[in-house]
């Protein structure tokens, strides 16, 4: 175990001692930054050319709520600030009413509208049909346009549509379109967190606003936090063990050091950079949110520490992993080869995890994240999102993630054993099992 300390703190000194581990260290909250900053730079600009909408009113009745709307539209949006700092921040719509008796009936219509909008003439079209303001069967608004992406026109449209079939209806019903509204009113339902009686004081506390961007984004940005640790780790881990088996480095290793000492310092050395990457981040983030006086933010002192639990897991489990491919191949195209199913098996969490933060107290939730290779990204992503889960069920995950970290290691030392000296040819999956299973 000595020699394995020595092996760990080598490791870790070269690591944190690279420039590249500096560069990762300040690049991904740069990059994370930089984008933030220029989605809000680039948010304003947008296209400003106005644009041409076609507009087939086959009731008759249209028309001029869409001018009145549209003239209304382009005085309050389009533009921004007073005198000479005002500014076009918006394209203008602009309408043209096309003669239902001139353009005939769809599909022939619908057809030459389209041709003009692959054109570039317009920019979209709406056909308002017949029967729509008594609710015909089979009538219908239709807006057509190259892309759905930018639906802003189609808001704005339907918006107009639905107000002036609501006059229509209440003038031929003969009510008061003022008794409508009323009725019609909507009451928003505000979404507020759960009330608790403070202990000391017996008092009742009072509900906040919940946010759910908050309560999506905190849960994944802790999962993301440990997948990149496991990702920036372990990949320089199995390029190192494989550059000292091409070098024959190992070979002079192994004559003073036991295979599994050697491999179990590397993870140690491994486990310890990532700490050292997390911590930082965490000290970073908790300044920073200080700074912006939104502290509140911050994940609370449990949660940071399954953080640290969990991560130190997954950097063991995966790393034993990417360690016992580095010393089976010998090259990178053998090695990429060879840890896609472990490249799929550590990205698993991705796949469900918008399923798991929406509902953490589910079947699927509590059964996939006691799934020993995602339980450290998606029971931590459980813990940190709202609500609780019962205590049991992250010591329960962490008791499997031990037992199968060590089953991985047990497991890893063997291929690391027998592969480190091995030259030439490259282990396959069956050779590597044989390995573990009769050693």
């Amino acid at each position: 175990m000595n020699k394995s300390f020595v092996i760990a703190l080598r490791e870790y000194r070269a690591a944190v001692r690279s420039k590249a581990f500096v560069i990762t260290l300040v690049a991904m909250p740069v990059l994370m930054i930089g984008s933030i900053i220029v989605q809000v730079l680039l948010k304003d600009k947008v296209d400003t050319s106005d644009k041409t909408f076609a507009v087939v009113d086959r009731t008759g009745q249209f028309e001029d709520s869409f001018k009145a709307a549209v003239t209304l539209l382009n005085q309050a949006m389009v533009f921004e600030g007073d005198g000479d700092e005002r500014q076009k921040v918006k394209p203008a719509f602009i309408l043209e009413f096309i003669d239902p008796e001139s353009i005939g009936e769809p599909p022939e219509s619908t057809l030459k509208l389209s041709d003009r909008v692959r054109n570039k003439e317009i920019s979209g079209f709406i056909e308002i049909d017949a029967g729509v303001v008594d609710s015909e069967v089979d009538s219908n608004v239709n807006y057509h346009s190259q892309t759905s992406v930018d639906n802003a026109f189609r808001r704005f449209a339907s918006e107009v549509v639905n107000e002036t079939m609501q006059r229509i209806r209440s003038e031929k019903a003969g009510i008061d379109r003022a008794v409508i509204q009323r009725v019609m009113q909507a009451v928003e339902v505000k979404d507020m967190s759960l009330v608790e009686r403070d202990a000391e004081t017996g008092g009742i506390s009072a509900p906040q606003d919940s946010n759910p961007l908050v309560d999506i984004v905190l849960p994944m940005a802790l999962m993301m936090l440990i997948f990149m640790a496991v990702m920036v780790g372990a990949t320089p881990l199995m390029q190192a063990v494989m550059e000292e088996k091409q070098a024959r480095i190992s070979e002079v290793l192994l004559g003073s050091i036991q295979p599994f000492q050697l491999m179990l310092g590397k993870l140690a050395g491994n486990v310890a950079v990532s700490l050292t990457t997390v911590g930082v981040y965490i000290v970073g983030g908790f300044c920073t949110l200080q700074y912006l006086d939104q502290s509140h933010l911050f994940p609370p002192l449990d949660i940071i520490i399954w953080l640290l639990v969990f991560q130190s897991l997954a950097v063991l489990m995966f790393g034993a992993l990417f360690i016992s491919i580095g010393a089976a191949v010998n090259d990178m195209r053998e090695a990429q080869s060879a840890m896609m199913p472990v490249m799929i098996m550590a990205m698993a969490p991705m796949f469900v995890w918008l399923n798991v933060v929406r509902e953490p107290e589910s079947t699927f939730s509590v059964a996939i994240s006691l799934f020993p290779p995602a339980t450290p990204m998606l029971m931590l992503l459980r813990l940190a999102a709202p609500g609780s889960i019962p205590l049991w069920q992250p010591f329960l995950g962490c008791g499997l993630v031990i037992l199968t970290t060590i089953l991985f290691i047990s497991a890893a030392g063997k291929i690391f054993r027998m592969g480190i000296l091995m030259q030439g040819e490259a282990a396959s999956f069956r050779r590597m099992l044989s390995w573990v299973i009769r050693s």
